[in-house]
């Protein structure tokens, strides 16, 4: 396991975190969502591939059914307690189609954010895990046959950014799970390209690359607002993501700044982001309707870290409880 790649996964599980919290609807908060999804997707790819690297990966339908063993207890407790804050007042067609885990591929908004509006990524990640076995045979050929499947990949994606109605580009380019399959893949060629090299730097070389890419990320964000939307949720952030990931790949092992992104409970909440992620939004809607009720107004840095200082410990535990290993 590559610690700091973990410690990543935190690190975008607290930036979720943060767009949904909101602060005054600041522009950069905002866009840490945007970031982080496209995050994951890729580093899901990536992680798989180095999960599978000396090992056999099943069949489709087997692999989605053991990534579905893994997800779903997690899953539907979410949606349960979501349902609670909700006092079970839901319409059955926006309910059946999370339960199938097949919101995402809706473009009905009422649909795939209908029960919990954040389940529409597990949706548009199981089918990228049920390509995962195709696609890591294909990213197993030599490789100028990769390089035409990029090509063809590119080209594809380039065709439907130019011929997509503007009334569907948020949900096509961010929601609709065939599009997720690009970064995914990107994450997987990722791998193929430099998931196998050993390098060993010096510290300080370590902690130039690592705060090039905090800071790199930071500029990418920031820059975000001059993008049009239908870039900035998809190509745009594949750069720098990958970027990112490569840096924290090859400076895993090396002292100064990697030591710290090494550090355990850093790398035990990014093994727990997933919970920390379905959870997350069920506390922000729990706590704003409790404080409401209660009358209570608290500056939003305590809010926030309040949130954190539950939401972490909390989610941990769940993880623990409900690791595959342990059901």
């Amino acid at each position: 396991m590559i610690r700091s790649l973990q410690s990543l996964r935190a690190f975008g599980a607290i930036m979720i975190f943060a767009h949904h919290f909101a602060f005054k609807d600041s522009p950069l908060t905002l866009a840490f969502g945007d970031y982080a999804v496209v995050l994951f997707f890729i580093l899901s790819g990536f992680v798989l591939m180095l999960s599978f690297d000396k090992k056999e990966c099943p069949a489709p339908l087997r692999f989605l059914w053991n990534r579905f063993k893994r997800i779903a207890p997690l899953y539907y407790i979410s949606i349960l307690l979501q349902l609670c804050i909700m006092d079970f007042d839901f319409d059955w067609n926006t309910l059946w189609p999370t339960l199938l885990m097949i919101q995402s591929w809706s473009a009905d908004p009422d649909v795939f954010f209908g029960i919990y509006g954040i389940t529409w990524f597990v949706s548009s990640l199981m089918f990228c895990y049920l390509m995962f076995p195709l696609f890591r045979r294909l990213f197993s050929l030599p490789v100028k046959h990769i390089v035409l499947l990029c090509i063809a990949g590119i080209a594809i994606y380039g065709y439907i950014l130019y011929r997509i109605p503007l009334r569907l580009t948020y949900y096509v380019i961010y929601i609709f799970p065939p599009m997720q399959l690009f970064p995914f893949c990107i994450g997987m060629l990722l791998y193929r390209c430099i998931g196998k090299k050993s390098f060993v730097l010096k510290p300080y070389l370590s902690d130039i690359l690592i705060l090039l890419a905090f800071t790199a990320s930071y500029i990418f964000i920031l820059g975000a607002r001059e993008i049009p939307l239908k870039y900035t949720l998809s190509s745009y952030y594949w750069v720098i993501i990958a970027l990112v990931i490569t840096i924290f790949t090859i400076t895993n092992g090396s002292r100064g700044l990697a030591t710290a992104l090494a550090w355990r409970p850093l790398v035990k909440l990014g093994n727990a982001s997933f919970a920390f992620y379905l959870l997350h939004l069920c506390w922000i809607e729990w706590s704003r309707e409790m404080m409401s009720t209660l009358n209570i107004n608290l500056p939003q840095g305590i809010e926030f870290t309040l949130g954190l200082i539950i939401l972490i410990p909390a989610s941990m535990l769940i993880h623990h409880l409900l690791s595959p290993h342990r059901l």
